[in-house]
C-alpha cells in the first residue's frame, strides 16, 4: 500500500454513508515524548435510528503509522470522569447515566451538559487493519434506546502511540535552532493510498467541524501557522493527570495549541502546515559562557582600581579580600572560556553546514 499522508474517516459499508455524519472530529497530538507521538482520536457522530440495531464499522486512515505491536487504548473509562469531560468539552457536566441493558457491564453512558446537547459515550472496539488503517466498531445494540434523547450524539475516543510519521513530518537540525514541520491534512483524497482511493471516496464521511490540539514543549515556539488558530494556553496538568498519566513525571511545562476548522460540501478537506522552532542548548550554553567571560573580565579590570586603593591606604585586610576576589574570577574566567569553546565546537559543524547548503548547495531553480 502506498503512503497515507492524510487523516480520513469512512464507513465500512458505503450504503450506510447517508445515515451517519461526523459532527466533530478531534485530533490530539501529544508531542512531549522524545521519539514518539501520542495520538488521541475522537468522533462525535449523528447516527440514524435505523442503524441502532446492528454494529457500525468505521475505517480510519492515519499518517501516524501503526506498528503491529502497538496497543490501542480505548478512552471510554478515562472520559467517564466528570472533571476530565468538563475540561475537554469546556462545559459543566450535570449528570452521568448508564445506558447498558446489562447492569453488569459499563460500555455506554448518557452525559448531560449545562449548555451543550447530551452525548452518548460508548466504548468502541479498535483494531489495526494495516500500518495506516484502523477499524472502529460501534455496537449500539445493547443500549437502552428508549432513554436516548432526540438531540443527542454518539461519542467515541481512542489512543495509540506512533514513532513513524516521516511522511508528514520534516525535521531540520540547524546550527542555531531546531525546526520541525507538520503537513496536516484531513479527508484529502490526493494524499490517500492511490490503489484504494476510489473505494475511500465512495465511503468517506463528511466532517462538519475539525478540532486539532497539539501539546508541545514550552521550549518550542510556533513559527508557522496558516489558518484556524483559536488560542494558545498552558496545559492544566492537574486536571489531565487521570486522562494522561504520563504527565505525572513530566518536569517541563506544555503549551496547548488549538485549531478549529469548519468543513462543508464546498470545502470538505482541511490542510495546513505547522512549524515549531527551538533554540539549541549549545547556543544557550555558549551565550551564558560569553556573558560570564565579559563579567569576569570587567571584574578583573576593576581589580586594578582596588589595587590602587590598597596602595594608598596599605590596609592588609583589603589586600586579602582583593586577592581572593581576583583568584575567584580568574577561575571563573578560565572555566567559562573552556565551556564556551566546547559549546562552540558542538554547534559550529551545523552552522557551517547550513551556510554551505544555503549559498553553494541549493541547486538550480526549478
Amino acid at each position: 500500500m502506498l503512503e497515507t499522508r492524510s487523516f480520513a474517516i469512512c464507513v465500512k459499508q458505503k450504503e450506510k454513508k447517508d445515515q451517519v455524519s461526523i459532527k466533530k472530529a478531534h485530533i490530539n497530538l501529544w508531542l512531549f515524548l522524545q521519539k514518539k507521538i501520542i495520538v488521541d482520536v475522537g468522533f462525535q457522530l449523528d447516527i440514524k435510528k435505523s442503524l441502532l440495531n446492528e454494529p457500525l464499522e468505521l475505517i480510519f486512515y492515519t499518517p501516524f503509522l501503526i506498528d503491529e505491536q502497538v496497543a490501542f487504548e480505548d478512552l471510554y473509562t478515562k472520559l467517564n470522569n466528570k472533571l476530565t469531560m468538563q475540561i475537554i468539552f469546556n462545559d459543566s457536566v450535570l449528570q452521568y447515566c448508564s445506558l447498558d441493558e446489562n447492569s453488569d457491564t459499563d460500555e455506554a453512558s448518557l452525559i448531560k451538559f449545562a449548555n451543550k446537547n447530551p452525548l452518548i459515550l460508548i466504548k468502541p472496539k479498535i483494531n489495526r487493519v494495516n500500518e495506516s488503517c484502523i477499524s472502529i466498531v460501534i455496537d449500539p445494540t445493547f443500549v437502552r434506546k428508549e432513554e436516548i434523547p432526540e438531540d443527542s450524539n454518539w461519542y467515541i475516543r481512542f489512543r495509540y502511540e506512533s514513532n513513524r510519521y516521516c511522511n508528514i513530518f520534516v525535521s531540520d537540525n540547524g546550527g542555531v535552532n531546531d525546526k520541525i514541520y507538520f503537513d496536516f491534512r484531513f479527508n484529502e483524497p490526493r494524499q490517500l493510498p492511490r490503489d484504494i482511493i476510489r473505494s475511500i471516496q465512495a465511503s468517506m464521511l463528511e466532517v462538519e467541524k475539525l478540532f486539532v490540539f497539539m501539546m508541545q514543549d514550552l521550549d518550542f515556539k510556533l513559527t508557522l501557522n496558516e489558518k484556524g488558530m483559536e488560542y494558545i494556553r498552558f496545559l492544566e496538568v492537574d486536571g489531565f493527570l487521570e486522562y494522561m498519566p504520563e504527565l505525572k513525571n513530566l518536569k517541563k511545562q506544555l503549551l496547548v495549541y488549538f485549531w478549529k476548522m469548519k468543513l462543508d460540501e464546498s470545502n470538505p478537506t482541511a490542510n495546513m502546515v505547522i512549524a515549531f522552532e527551538r533554540e539549541k542548548e549549545s547556543i544557550k550554553q555558549f551565550r551564558s559562557g560569553v556573558f560570564v567571560n565579559v563579567f569576569s573580565s570587567a571584574i578583573l579590570l576593576g581589580s586594578d582600581g582596588l589595587n590602587k586603593i590598597n596602595a594608598i591606604y596599605s590596609m592588609e585586610w583589603i589586600k586579602v579580600i582583593i586577592n581572593v576576589i581576583h583568584y575567584i574570577f580568574i577561575v571563573l574566567f578560565i572555566s567559562s572560556l573552556i565551556y564556551s569553546i566546547i559549546a562552540l565546537i558542538r554547534f559550529s559543524p551545523y552552522f557551517f553546514r547550513n551556510i554551505f547548503k544555503r549559498y553553494w548547495g541549493g541547486g538550480k531553480d526549478g
